[in-house]
């Protein structure tokens, strides 16, 4: 399917079918209103609830995570930002990102 595209580019090849499917879960979950992007509002709505991060500092991470700096978060910007491409991420925002049975 397309959305594994942008998975292999960020990663080679090097994830699963079932990593895959996981990782749309996932990003499904943050996408609340389905529209294929994560807004800056749901990424908080998710993150607070699950650590106990400033709204200050998930902007920062919402803006380091956007790269083409266009205000939401694509699938390929969400699959570096899972798989630690990007340093920035706190480690109580990895921890509840991704479910202790995927890893």
């Amino acid at each position: 399917p397309l959305y594994w595209e942008p998975c292999r580019s960020a990663l080679g090849s090097a994830m699963s079918q079932n990593e895959m499917e996981q990782v749309k879960d996932l990003f499904a979950q943050y996408d609340s209103d389905g529209n294929g992007t994560v807004s800056l509002d749901e990424l908080k709505s998710i993150l607070k609830t699950l650590t106990k991060m400033k709204d200050a500092d998930i902007q920062k991470m919402f803006k380091k995570i956007d790269k083409n700096g266009d205000g939401s978060i694509e699938y390929d910007e969400f699959v570096r930002w899972v798989f630690g491409r990007n340093q920035h991420m706190d480690a109580a925002a990895k921890a509840a990102l991704i479910p202790s049975d995927a890893s």
